[in-house]
């Protein structure tokens, strides 16, 4: 599925810095990766047909003991009642757990979506050091 504001998009965050990846077309969505080079996150972009865009970005890794803590689950509670922009979730594997930050939004204009990516990537830098007080199992950022 290729439409309009998937090659905006795609441009603006090259511009940003991002290198595009592993683009991925499923159930009529866009999936891709921007990578970045600097202390930027990495992003992931799905794009619906209607041109509803899904951002997410996925941090830490964290083990069973950390996320069975009180106040581990009160920290993500607090980001999400104070977070305006993001949704915060934790995703459970086998091996522990990573925190997917999530926002959406609709079509493309570039004013805004500038807009978008530095609210995106200034959220995540407010409340990942707050998360960084927890003991991660590796140093290392997801990705995927």
């Amino acid at each position: 599925m290729d439409n309009a504001i998937n090659q905006q998009i795609r441009n603006h965050l090259e511009f940003l810095g991002y290198t595009i990846k592993d683009s991925d077309k499923s159930n009529n969505n866009l999936i891709f990766m921007a990578e970045s080079t600097t202390l930027k996150p990495n992003l992931f972009i799905k794009i619906n047909e209607d041109s509803l865009v899904n951002i997410y970005s996925r941090i830490g890794t964290w083990d069973k003991e950390v996320l069975d803590s009180v106040d581990f689950r009160n920290l993500i509670h607090k980001i999400n009642r104070q977070a305006y922009f993001c949704k915060w979730y934790l995703d459970k594997n086998d091996k522990g757990a990573i925190i997917t930050i999530e926002s959406w939004f609709f079509g493309y204009d570039k004013k805004a979506f500038g807009k978008v990516i530095e609210s995106f990537d200034l959220e995540i830098r407010k409340y990942a050091t707050e998360l960084g007080q927890f003991k991660h199992l590796s140093e290392e950022i997801p990705n995927g």
